[in-house]
């Protein structure tokens, strides 16, 4: 195991590298910002040895892409965002086929506040095929695309033109995460998209169908739902 950390760490330091006026770190953009890594001797190196110590532990590039992602998310649920897209991205070296990438990807930048970017990855995580996870997860998935492709609609960033195709694509999705799996989950994202395009009775239903499944909004979300509609 000391090996393998070793490697992570030479590897970290072979991707510091920074794109653009804004001096991001290579590592910190989803995919590389789809570089060429290959191009630069430094970072294929890097990737070779990363890759090869990984598989060697876990067994294969897929059973180690998903330790990276489940790291990725404990990182995520600690507020750890930079370690948790460094993760994302060794992971998407390893598999770049997994959905769950891709839905890391979306969390991270949706909790830096890039919601249409956020909402990309979350397409991206759609088209790699979330049908093969469990029904639960797929729910999940679907539920968080769902919302944040509503706040991308509600934001300042979105054009007029796009806001109601966006709106449509948000309940499509919305509706086929209940069709799978109808959980408080989901109709906690429900509501708060309801609430963010300013539908308050509807936002209200989806408060009374995530009770129904034994779970309370979070009260200071709730709060502003009822300074714009009193509770029925």
């Amino acid at each position: 195991m000391k090996q393998i950390v070793i490697a992570i760490s030479l590897f970290t330091l072979l991707v510091s590298i920074s794109i653009g006026a804004k001096n991001i770190p290579i590592d910190q953009v989803p995919m590389y910002g789809g570089m060429d890594r290959s191009s630069i001797p430094e970072l294929k190196k890097g990737d070779e040895e990363f890759i090869s110590h990984v598989t060697k532990h876990w067994g294969s590039r897929k059973a180690a892409a998903r330790a990276w992602i489940e790291q990725g998310f404990v990182f995520h649920q600690k507020d750890e965002s930079e370690m948790a897209m460094r993760r994302f991205n060794q992971a998407w070296l390893l598999d770049p086929d997994n959905p769950e990438v891709y839905w890391g990807f979306s969390s991270v930048l949706y909790d830096k506040g890039d919601n249409c970017g956020a909402m990309q990855m979350g397409q991206k995580a759609e088209d790699a095929g979330i049908e093969t996870m469990n029904p639960p997860n797929q729910a999940m998935i679907l539920a968080d695309i769902a919302m944040i492709t509503t706040i991308c609609a509600v934001s300042e960033g979105s054009r007029q033109s796009d806001r109601y195709n966006l709106v449509i694509r948000s309940d499509e999705l919305f509706r086929k995460s209940e069709s799978i799996w109808a959980s408080a989950y989901l109709y906690d994202k429900w509501w708060q998209a309801l609430y963010w395009r300013s539908e308050y009775a509807a936002a209200w239903e989806k408060v009374m169908m995530m009770r129904s499944k034994g779970k309370e909004p979070d009260e200071g979300n709730i709060q502003l739902l009822r300074m714009k509609m009193p509770e029925p």
